[in-house]
């Protein structure tokens, strides 16, 4: 879906990142820390100083805030990552975009949620609120949002949250910093469009991404925009 405007005013677009920790993210070693930096080396090298805010929110069976709000050219290197417990998927995002809507300026946001297991654990958000709270977020505030899931269905899981930009990541060491590159290379180029025809701009899944991996891995690679 591209979100139309009379006008081709110029959008600077916030990034929210939210990154599962979950005891089962351990088996991934240090991929989902080095993804996450990647991804912020490469968001600061793309526009330069744009006025852009970057949000890091990282969950297991409880939530926290890891980075607030701040403009991306000022953010460092993340390292706190201590898998464990379970995964409060739901909790996480209705957190998350609770806290981006208190800002003065809570519209065009790019919100990235990492995982590599299935909702198990939130007490505060149900799935339903998670996509009453997306289909507003898009329909009226010019979010985006990108599901990246491994060991599962990402299509059917970030679909049933209101997802329609989906990716599945392959279990083999060094996929999930390949799809989290091929993320950021899309990110880049919305946030490009955004500066030069505003709200006309779309974001866009890499075309390679939809050929699936190999069938004997439950973690395939493939996407599908919204």
């Amino acid at each position: 879906m591209t979100l139309e405007s009379p006008t081709n005013e110029h959008i600077t677009q916030d990034i929210l990142f939210i990154l599962d920790e979950s005891g089962s993210m351990s088996s991934m070693g240090k991929e989902p820390v080095d993804a996450v930096n990647r991804f912020i080396q490469d968001q600061k090298a793309a526009m330069g100083d744009d006025g852009a805010k970057f949000s890091l929110w990282k969950f297991n069976s409880n939530v926290v805030k890891v980075i607030d709000d701040i403009p991306l050219k000022d953010v460092g290197e993340f390292s706190d990552f201590v898998p464990k417990d379970m995964t409060a998927l739901y909790d996480a995002i209705g957190h998350a975009i609770d806290n981006k809507k208190k800002k003065t300026c809570y519209d065009n946001v790019i919100c990235i949620i990492l995982t590599d297991g299935l909702e198990n654990s939130s007490s505060e958000f149900s799935g339903q609120n998670i996509r009453d709270m997306i289909k507003n977020m898009e329909d009226n505030h010019n979010w985006k949002f990108v599901y990246l899931g491994a060991n599962q269905d990402a299509f059917l899981v970030g679909g049933s949250i209101g997802v329609g930009r989906c990716a599945q990541y392959n279990c083999r060491a060094g996929e999930m910093i390949g799809i989290a590159r091929q993320v950021s290379d899309s990110v880049t180029s919305y946030r490009v469009n955004s500066a030069n025809i505003g709200r006309k701009a779309d974001l866009s899944l890499p075309e390679q991404s939809q050929r699936s991996s190999s069938p004997k891995c439950a973690r395939q690679m493939s996407s599908s925009p919204n």
